[in-house]
């Protein structure tokens, strides 16, 4: 994910169970939008929300600033009249509103996931498998924070660090201060 690819009116769906991977991006878009624009953001959770407010939401425009972030999360709770309510968002989305989704698992069986997926940026949010996908996080990271590792500290962190990201991100954190 490349937070410099953001801009308004483009939408995204973060998939996985990797839940700070998609705080971590969801954070970068938010960013990302505040920088450039006056933006309302609210977040809303599935289990919450259900069909009726889901439209208000989708199709309401903010009287407090120009442009909205709508953040719909547990999205894998919505059931099939919720799921199709979303799709039809896509069928007219709105240039000045972002909607990100984030959900553990989608189902493409269902059309209105596919159209779903087709309408947003896909971002996979799944957990470390290996010490590889550490390393890979840690020289994005390093990159973002403007910071160098040594080769030899960068085999001793990816060797040592559990295959957790938040666990992986607190540790950088100590090291970064």
């Amino acid at each position: 994910f490349d937070a410099r690819n953001v801009s308004l009116g483009k939408n995204y769906l973060l998939v996985g169970a990797e839940a700070y991977l998609s705080d971590s991006v969801q954070k970068q878009i938010s960013g990302k939008l505040r920088q450039d624009q006056d933006i309302d953001i609210s977040t809303i959770y599935a289990d919450e929300v259900k069909s009726g407010d889901l439209i208000e939401y989708l199709d309401t425009f903010t009287i407090f600033s120009s442009s909205k972030l709508i953040v719909i999360k547990n999205c894998e709770k919505y059931l099939k009249k919720e799921l199709e309510i979303i799709a039809a968002y896509f069928d007219a989305p709105s240039e000045i509103q972002t909607v990100v989704l984030i959900t553990e698992k989608i189902d493409l069986k269902f059309n209105a996931w596919k159209t779903i997926k087709k309408n947003c940026e896909f971002v996979s949010c799944d957990p470390p498998r290996f010490a590889g996908d550490i390393r890979n996080w840690l020289m994005v990271e390093l990159k973002r924070r403007g910071k160098v590792m040594a080769p030899s500290a960068i085999q001793e962190f990816t060797a040592r660090i559990e295959l957790d990201y938040f666990y992986a991100a607190n540790e950088l954190r100590k090291y970064c201060c």
